[in-house]
């Protein structure tokens, strides 16, 4: 199955939207039948970008849920496994400007503090994700704090040019 997933990434990447959910109509039995939770777990995060990218935020949704559900029941609510569904989640709500997306990238932020550290670059891409929703809901002074922490963590990655530069615009 990762060479599959490996294809769906590829295909999505090239925007061959039909091919990658041909590929995870064909890995998705296959995790199923695994014992490995992991490869369970990548699979339902691959269909969550599948279906975003074919624009199907609704059933992207309901499958990021099911992800999240699934790895909380499995590893429990504190696992570092769960920060991925969580950022989905919350991208896919703030999108909406529903208030939950804030939730959910406060609750990203958590997990991924505790099991990377303070100086990881993944926390500041998802201090970003968190101050850009709460800027769309207005609360642009409750934002600061997150997007300042974006900036100084985003800053101390090199390969992070993009995601400063998003930074830099709000």
């Amino acid at each position: 199955v990762p060479p599959l997933l490996a294809l769906v990434r590829h295909a999505i990447d090239r925007r061959d939207l039909r091919r990658a959910a041909l590929l995870l109509d064909r890995a998705t039995p296959i995790a199923d039948r695994s014992s490995s939770f992991a490869l369970t777990h990548a699979v339902q995060l691959a269909s969550v970008q599948t279906l975003i990218a074919l624009g199907q935020e609704d059933r992207a949704t309901e499958a990021a849920e099911r992800a999240v559900k699934d790895a909380e029941e499995r590893l429990g609510p504190s696992h570092p496994a769960l920060v991925d569904g969580l950022l989905v989640l919350g991208l896919l709500e703030s999108k909406r400007g529903k208030a939950g997306g804030v939730e959910r990238f406060a609750r990203a932020e958590l997990l991924a503090r505790r099991a990377l550290g303070e100086q990881s670059p993944q926390l500041g891409v998802i201090a970003m994700g968190h101050g850009l929703a709460l800027f769309q809901l207005g609360r642009g002074r409750e934002a600061e704090p997150h997007l300042a922490r974006a900036e100084q963590a985003l800053a101390r990655s090199p390969s992070r040019a993009f995601e400063r530069s998003l930074v830099g615009a709000v």
